[in-house]
């Protein structure tokens, strides 16, 4: 048994040599190079792929010429319309039916009519409404067809209508040259109004039975990270109306109590009637909200390296990655979405796209109250 012991200890302690020797004649030697390796598939370069792909800047182009060309209505540019104009709300590329596309990406048919989708508001008109067009085919125009009907099963009333960048600035105005001025007092001393120190937030939806178009206009002080700097003071708006010039104030809502409007809360705060907090302004940068580092990194951010080259690759529209692929595009209405997955060259799925996901909020404040946000996850 002394002996088996003996003959162990020796047969551990050869490896042992035998390990360090081995480690003292590689050390002197320099580093093998890595060498580059491509991705495991290659691009056939077939271009099927742009069946899917977004519009290009010159098919833009040349649909809002074909529009303004062939409708037969004045069309004003989308940034400075009215709501009692017509304008182009958005265009999209149409993707084809997928019957169409799997015969052309499988089946050897003939590639699809490319075409693009525009959603026009038409607010002067005698019965205003929202209307969807068909163009094609890209890259010159010469037909529109209206599907809207085909889509929503009818014609749909204007006053569902998305809400434009134009139309938060004429908003934006008129809190600022209509309402805000009949509460002077109560916006000097309270607010620390100068016209330009308050920024807001909306709720949705704008109302709560057809025909409804109206908005809470919850008001922050405008410094970085306003959302978290509220002053109490909310407004409900009526926009219903085509002519700027109606647009009216519903409700203000301010310190846990409901007014008529502005006027009232004025009267209301110079008689001494309510209690008031006053506004502490925070600082341009917003202090704590303030997404500025306040001191300097202790460290380098990680970065990113490939030594052995990058293993994907990016082609128009397509993407490869080791034995992945799939083409991607982004939606005006529902953003990222990825076309034709594989994986090996098996089709796994035809279409992944950002879904929606309604987020319920809850607050003692109507705009919180009210809002029900359809959120892209």
């Amino acid at each position: 048994m002394h002996m088996k012991t003996v003959l162990i200890l020796l047969v551990l302690a050869l490896a042992t040599i035998f390990a360090l020797v081995c480690v003292l004649l590689t050390r002197g030697r320099a580093p093998s190079t890595c060498r580059h390796q491509p991705p495991e598939q290659e691009d056939p370069d077939d271009g099927q792929s742009l069946v899917f792909a977004d519009l290009t800047p010159e098919e833009l182009a040349q649909v809002v010429r074909y529009l303004q060309g062939n409708l037969g209505v004045q069309l004003v540019d989308a940034s400075r319309a009215k709501p009692s104009d017509n304008c182009i709300a958005s265009v999209d590329v149409q993707v084809p039916a997928k019957a169409e596309v799997l015969r052309f990406l499988d089946g050897g048919g003939a590639r699809p009519r490319r075409e693009a989708l525009a959603v026009l508001y038409f607010g002067n008109q005698p019965d205003p409404n929202v209307t969807e067009y068909v163009v094609g085919p890209l890259p010159t125009p010469v037909y529109h067809r209206d599907v809207t009907v085909q889509k929503y099963g009818g014609k749909v009333p204007y006053h569902r209508r998305p809400t434009l960048a134009v139309e938060y600035k004429q908003l934006a105005g008129f809190l600022k040259s209509q309402v805000f001025p009949t509460a002077p007092s109560f916006m000097r001393q309270v607010m620390e109004y100068d016209g330009a120190n308050l920024a807001a937030l909306t709720a949705a939806p704008r109302g709560f039975q057809s025909g409804d178009r109206i908005t809470w206009f919850v008001l922050f002080q405008n410094v970085s990270g306003f959302f978290v700097h509220p002053v109490g003071l909310e407004v409900l708006v009526d926009h219903s109306s085509l002519d700027i010039s109606r647009w009216a104030v519903s409700r203000v809502f301010y310190n846990g109590q409901y007014y008529r409007d502005m006027v009232q809360l004025e009267s209301a705060y110079v008689q001494g009637r309510i209690s008031v907090e006053k506004v502490k302004k925070a600082p341009r940068d917003g202090d704590f909200s303030s997404m500025k580092p306040r001191a300097p990194a202790a460290a380098l951010f990680p970065l990113q390296y490939e030594p052995q080259g990058p293993r994907y690759s990016v082609r128009n529209n397509l993407v490869l990655f080791q034995a992945w692929s799939f083409a991607f595009g982004m939606s005006v209405t529902t953003g990222l979405r990825l076309f034709d997955i594989r994986h090996k060259g098996e089709r796994v799925a035809y279409e992944i796209s950002v879904q929606e996901a309604l987020s319920v909020y809850g607050s003692n404040c109507p705009g919180g109250m009210s809002t029900r946000t359809w959120a892209p996850l």
